[in-house]
């Protein structure tokens, strides 16, 4: 071969690797296209995936079984015990002096709840 032909066929094959290569660029610029939009979609998707009734138009009840159900802040716990405290005077309703009640009604359970075991009726003293 002499080098005419030789210089004749690498310039054809430059020349069809440069038709590869202008068709694998417009290839990615292609690809490029659909990055950005797979990129614009999916940060849709995840602020959409975000929303609660907190930062959209939804009601409370569209938040679903794992979402917070209180949106205060949570109460500072207490080093005292729930209920009355030591010391704390109590409240109760004091019973009708006997003269101004105008009927009493005795009522006992027919079984007891913890054994099921039928209980005698037996009614309170009154002092």
């Amino acid at each position: 071969m002499d080098d005419k032909a030789k210089i004749a066929e690498l310039t054809a094959q430059l020349l069809a690797k440069d038709v590869v290569i202008a068709e694998l660029r417009q290839e990615v610029a292609e690809l490029k296209g659909v990055v950005a939009e797979l990129r614009a979609m999916v940060a849709d998707l995840t602020e959409r995936l975000g929303q609660n009734s907190r930062n959209s138009h939804k009601p409370p009840s569209s938040d679903g079984p794992g979402a917070a159900k209180n949106f205060s802040k949570p109460k500072r716990g207490s080093d005292r015990k729930r209920g009355g405290q030591k010391g704390h005077r109590g409240r109760h309703r004091e019973l009708l002096p006997a003269d101004q009640v105008d009927d009493v009604v005795d009522v006992f359970p027919s079984h007891c709840d913890g054994c099921a075991k039928p209980l005698p009726k037996v009614p309170d003293v009154c002092v």
